[in-house]
């Protein structure tokens, strides 16, 4: 399937339809939750919270798809990896967990990579803004 929308301007129309060709290939091969939401892969959410499809429209639609997003595993776009043959049968129920926890370690390890960052501007918030500035930080 043709990615090349991904990187054309939100206004445009050939990243509409893109972004209704992804939809379609995401309720098609995607697995939704038991409320039947999946992953969003725009800008904001960055595959780690899941929506409606509708949601999802808006989401990809206003704020843009992650641009390196280009295999939609998180969709159902099988790899050349998981293509390969598998002995075993595969547990649907204990997949969908295993990329649950994948995706929270991998927000984790951002958050250790970042934390210098993250204590600098949690320090920052504390001091005032100038000397004698007691009402904003």
């Amino acid at each position: 399937m043709d990615r090349s929308w991904m990187n054309e301007s939100h206004m445009s129309p050939e990243y509409e339809d893109g972004v209704e060709q992804f939809l379609q290939f995401a309720s098609e091969r995607g697995r939704p939750n038991e409320e039947g939401k999946y992953y969003c892969p725009c800008i904001n959410c960055l595959n780690g919270r899941r929506q409606l499809l509708n949601d999802i429209r808006d989401h990809l639609l206003c704020d843009g798809i992650k641009k390196n997003y280009t295999t939609w595993i998180w969709h159902g776009e099988v790899t050349d990896m998981q293509s390969g043959s598998q002995s075993e049968p595969f547990d649907v129920e204990m997949r969908d967990r295993l990329e649950d926890m994948i995706r929270d370690l991998g927000q984790e390890s951002f958050k250790q990579a970042h934390a210098p960052v993250y204590e600098g501007l949690q320090s920052d918030s504390k001091k005032p803004l100038y000397a004698g500035c007691k009402n904003s930080s």
